[in-house]
């Protein structure tokens, strides 16, 4: 939830902090792209624009 707090925010930064605290954490892909799908709900483009370092990561 921490990666939904900062993304609004569009400290890109954060995000990518986040994003690995994520997946040291165990969470699944699909969980992270459920939290991807609250954040584009709750405050569209810009936000996930600044995950997009984040969600590199993933892959």
């Amino acid at each position: 939830m921490a990666l939904a707090v900062v993304a609004p925010k569009q400290y890109e930064r954060c995000a990518v902090m986040q994003m690995q605290s994520v997946l040291k954490s165990s969470a699944t892909k699909e969980e992270i792209m459920e939290t991807m799908d609250i954040i584009f709900i709750t405050s569209g483009a810009p936000a996930v624009a600044a995950c997009r370092d984040a969600l590199k990561i993933l892959k």
